[in-house]
């Protein structure tokens, strides 16, 4: 499959991850579990879509990069980044959605430890 192929075949997917990142976490312990099991789940399907973004990227250098000859090494390079600009990017945007929904994980499991302690707490 050629990455552009792969982009609109997963665009629907990779907005729907996204989009769980703007949903608030719940301070119901039993919705914020399941916030939690959803967003591991998201965050499984990020690092497939990370693996893949990584593979185009690195094939699309291998397929830019000019010949050594009389361009210096600044410019292969210059010439390169331009060539692979759209794979950068896809994978940078999906490195930081995988990033993100770490992070929310980590919040999410601190506030579930947080809700479970103050009720704790509050029963005699």
């Amino acid at each position: 499959m050629e990455f552009e192929e792969y982009v609109k075949k997963f665009e629907p997917q990779i907005a729907d991850i996204r989009a769980t990142l703007n949903e608030s976490l719940s301070e119901n312990p039993a919705e914020l579990k399941a916030q939690l099991i959803k967003a591991e789940s998201k965050y499984s399907l990020t690092m497939g879509h990370l693996a893949w973004a990584n593979c185009f990227l690195d094939l699309a250098i291998s397929k830019k990069m000019p010949p050594k000859g009389e361009l210096t090494e600044n410019e292969r390079k210059a010439i390169t980044d331009a060539g692979v600009a759209n794979e950068r990017k896809f994978r940078n945007i999906i490195e930081g959605t995988a990033e993100s929904i770490k992070q929310r994980v980590s919040l999410g499991q601190s506030l579930l430890r947080t809700l479970f302690e103050e009720t704790s707490y509050q029963q005699p």
